[in-house]
């Protein structure tokens, strides 16, 4: 079974819809937790993606494609 990513996020950000955005333009299925998920995961802002033991925090397009190669 292919392990799925998991996204943290909270209402209003900017970068976490990019960021869902991105995901789902490039057909990637994720989880999507929320802010206190994020916080009780010890992270202190949104986005962030933990996948296949790489975290990737906030929208970085960069680390994005060498996370997720097409």
């Amino acid at each position: 079974m292919k392990p799925i990513p998991v996204i943290y996020t909270a209402p209003g950000c900017g970068p976490c819809v990019a960021t869902k955005r991105w995901l789902q333009s490039n057909n990637i299925i994720y989880t999507e937790l929320g802010p206190d998920e994020a916080i009780k995961a010890g992270y202190k802002s949104v986005p962030v993606i933990e996948y296949r033991g790489n975290v990737i925090h906030g929208f970085d397009i960069k680390k994005l494609k060498e996370v997720f190669p097409e």
